[in-house]
């Protein structure tokens, strides 16, 4: 970009830098040199993000742009100076702001959402020799079970109910024994499996996009509307299940959420952005058109072009199969820096994520605005939180939304059997 040097948090003309390389020093000089309205904001007793003033935030309230809402008043304060600047600029259009999707600009995961909704109806067109050929063969235990058994176990289930599936006498197949213990039994098949070193996220997140296979993808788009009213209706809650089938798999344990929100915040960004004339791209882990959906549904200002995520291949009328690409990445950890690399053609200038399927990208090196939605995550994410190079946004996760500080608040979780 000629004449002009990306720093974190501003756009610079050349010869023109911040003394400090990282830290409040960055962010506090980044301002003054290039938005000097805004150091009776940023002054020295400013020490860390969470002694911005709250008294600071009306004037910038005041003008139009980036809304207050519930974010934390010092990523505001940031955004909100930054985005002033980044509209001057004027080669915008040769910059982009990648997003992960779910628990990112949403709360929850639109994939998980759609794979229960699916679950709950029994909305599968999969022949039972093409549910089979899901689970590989191996010879090891997963969660303390044999990996066979389990395999066989789903596959008799899934043969049984298959004749109501095939009828669409789903009604009656849902009140079948097998209904309940197949819906258990994978739930947590895919819970296990992720944890599995040979099988691992990239198997899982391939595994719920192979599911959808016998759709189309308009019927995709219909099934994850339907999804979305359905989670959007829904308390937000983790509840946790264990039962026991005696006769078969023995007693399973296993976690699920419920409930779904839209993060305003993330949406007037977008905006903004679009404003700027700078591009959105979403680079998610869920299925590809199960996130274009999604953003048709929440009208989220990113092009469906602009989207990635797992992919299947199609067939000639569009329907997912099982096949999953060989020269396409899995949308996770390394295969997004690989989509950034090869499908996008401008320069990213603001990465958000939640977790570590994001951390890869959000270490890219030479990004100005890094945003990590703040899950009390304890993985390799949580090694980023005290960098005060990335701005910390923490939630409510009783009620699914931001609050206006760094730090996020827990709550319980309810126990089901």
């Amino acid at each position: 970009m000629p004449g002009l040097l990306l720093m974190r948090g501003i756009v610079f003309p050349a010869g023109i830098a911040p003394r400090h390389e990282s830290g409040m020093g960055m962010y506090t000089d980044t301002l003054k040199l290039y938005c000097p309205e805004s150091t009776d904001f940023l002054g020295s007793k400013l020490s860390h993000p969470d002694q911005f003033p709250l008294h600071s935030q009306r004037r910038f309230d005041e003008r139009p742009g980036l809304k207050l809402r519930n974010w934390s008043p010092f990523n505001y304060h940031i955004l909100r100076s930054w985005l002033t600047c980044v509209q001057e600029v004027p080669f915008a259009g040769n910059m982009a702001a990648i997003f992960d999707f779910d628990n990112t600009c949403i709360y929850r995961d639109v994939g998980k959402a759609v794979f229960r909704f699916q679950l709950s109806g029994l909305h599968f067109r999969l022949f039972p020799k093409h549910f089979e050929s899901l689970f590989p063969d191996i010879e090891e235990h997963i969660g303390g079970k044999s990996f066979s058994l389990v395999k066989n176990r789903l596959v008799t289930l899934y043969k049984n109910l298959w004749p109501f599936i095939q009828q669409k006498e789903l009604a009656q197949g849902l009140l079948q024994r097998e209904y309940v213990e197949f819906v258990d039994l994978l739930f947590w098949y895919c819970s296990e499996a992720r944890r599995l070193k040979s099988l691992g996220p990239q198997y899982t997140l391939t595994f719920l996009a192979r599911l959808l296979a016998g759709f189309s993808t308009d019927e995709v788009e219909d099934l994850t509307c339907q999804a979305l009213v359905s989670a959007l209706r829904e308390p937000i809650t983790t509840q946790r299940r264990t039962v026991c089938w005696r006769d078969t798999i023995g007693t399973i344990n296993f976690r699920y959420e419920t409930g779904l929100r839209l993060h305003p915040e993330m949406f007037d960004l977008m905006n903004c952005l679009q404003h700027a004339g700078i591009c959105s791209y979403i680079v998610s882990a869920s299925t590809e058109w199960i996130v274009k959906a999604a953003v048709l549904f929440f009208d989220i200002p990113v092009r469906q072009k602009n989207i990635f995520g797992i992919r299947v291949q199609l067939d000639r009328e569009k329907i997912l199969t099982t096949e999953v690409p060989t020269d396409y990445p899995v949308t996770y950890r390394a295969g997004k820096i690989k989509i950034i690399h090869d499908h996008i053609k401008a320069t990213p200038i603001l990465v958000a994520g939640d977790a570590e399927t994001d951390y890869e990208m959000l270490t890219m090196p030479k990004i100005p605005i890094r945003l990590i939605i703040n899950h009390n995550k304890s993985d390799l994410i949580s090694t980023l939180y005290n960098d005060t190079r990335y701005l910390l946004q923490g939630l409510n996760k009783t009620t699914g939304f931001f609050r206006p500080h760094r730090q996020t608040l827990d709550k319980t979780e309810k126990l089901f059997s």
